[in-house]
């Protein structure tokens, strides 16, 4: 009789994404590659895994339009193996980190985190349910024909 029960990796996949959002202050605002590459940095250093995907856009908030200045808002997303995102108590402690030495020294202590949130992509969320599991595939590129007409019938 075989002990074996599905995948034996599955029990060490636990993959999550984490979300930050950041409201900068406009006199002290980084280039978008700086706060990508240092996003990078930090979040492999802070959760010890190198970072899967990680997602860096700049946007204008209604704010932003109504003083007519440049875009101040940061979204930063990452998946990531590792880190316990179903942990309250670690959650908390990520957040306040990542305000204590992510924010505060790139962006100025006026930079606010308007948006945090993390969620459990692959593995064991620990609510009697079984472990999901990650598929990434690659993004594929769809030509569509120019009219309806150059569709050939048979």
């Amino acid at each position: 009789m075989s002990d074996f029960h599905g995948d034996p990796n599955s029990a060490h996949q636990h993959w999550s994404r984490w979300e930050f959002g950041i409201e900068a202050s406009p006199r002290k605002l980084p280039g978008k590659a700086d706060v990508l590459d240092n996003a990078r940095r930090y979040f492999a250093a802070g959760f010890t895994s190198e970072a899967g995907r990680v997602r860096c856009e700049l946007f204008r908030t209604p704010r932003d339009v109504q003083r007519k200045r440049r875009a101040t808002y940061y979204y930063l997303a990452i998946e990531i193996e590792g880190p316990p995102a179903n942990d309250p108590l670690y959650r908390e402690q990520v957040r306040e980190d990542f305000a204590r030495r992510f924010m505060e020294p790139g962006f100025g202590q006026s930079a606010r985190l308007v948006m945090f949130r993390a969620q459990v992509l692959a593995g064991e969320t620990e609510d009697g349910s079984p472990p999901e599991q990650l598929i990434v595939l690659p993004t594929l590129a769809v030509s569509r024909p120019a009219s309806s007409a150059t569709l050939e019938r048979g």
